[in-house]
């Protein structure tokens, strides 16, 4: 099947919801921001092919994908995923993933030799920092990693970015906090074709391109053993 001219980004991994499909010339086609994200992405796929058949457009016109890949919501991130891995399955578009900090990090607009420190909420008091850093394109200055947000420096960075959704927003110290731009959502437009991450040319697409950002590692908790009430027992042991 041929795959159609115009490139898409989505991004679900926050509380908004954000879909862009573009020209070949970069000219943005179709915007769109929704609530239908995370545990409530049921009407996610009715709003994108509403959207799209008001420009005139059809998922057969989209020959390229980009996901964001966090971090933030796991369920958004892999909702998002499985979606576009079923739309390319049907149309025959290619599809990839990026890190959703790498848009934030791109509206905040560094200048050149910036040091940008992307920061979501990590849970706990931790801020998930993600490094970038500016010189003609952005690209990853480290790993990203969690830090208690109280040990956040101001120096180690030029800018930071979060979201005025995220819950880190409020548990930044006030030297930080000055040097933080919030942005309302994450602007899907900005994975669509961002200088410096061009098209993997090796290979078809692997499931690997779409594993969301872990910061952490996962964590194995084992189950607790079952308590059974004493007045329980004492029945089960036909003891009255």
């Amino acid at each position: 099947m041929q795959a159609g001219p115009f490139s898409a980004a989505i991004d679900t991994s926050s509380v908004i919801a954000g879909f862009v499909v573009a020209d070949a010339a970069g000219t943005v086609r179709v915007a769109m921001q929704s609530g239908c994200t995370g545990r409530d992405s049921a009407g996610l796929l009715a709003e994108l092919l509403a959207h799209l058949q008001g420009a005139g457009l059809g998922l057969p016109d989209i020959g390229r994908w980009t996901v964001g890949m966090g971090p933030g919501s796991f369920t958004g991130i892999r909702i998002a995923g499985a979606l576009v891995k079923g739309i390319c399955n049907g149309t025959g578009a290619v599809y990839r993933g990026l890190p959703s900090s790498l848009a934030m990090a791109t509206m905040a607009a560094p200048a050149s030799g910036d040091r940008v420190h992307v920061l979501h909420d990590g849970r706990r008091g931790d801020a998930l920092v993600s490094a970038w850093h500016f010189d003609e394109v952005l690209q990853p200055a480290a790993p990203a990693a969690a830090v208690p947000a109280v040990d956040l420096d101001a120096d180690a960075a030029d800018l930071f970015v979060c979201l005025e959704t995220d819950p880190v927003a409020t548990l930044l110290p006030p030297p930080v906090a000055a040097r933080t731009r919030v942005l309302p959502h994450i602007d899907a437009a900005c994975l669509v074709a961002p200088a410096g991450q061009p098209w993997p040319a090796d290979g078809p697409d692997s499931d690997r391109g779409l594993e969301p950002i872990y910061v952490r590692p996962p964590v194995f908790v084992p189950p607790r053993s079952p308590q059974i009430p004493d007045g329980l027992q004492k029945l089960l042991d036909g003891a009255g």
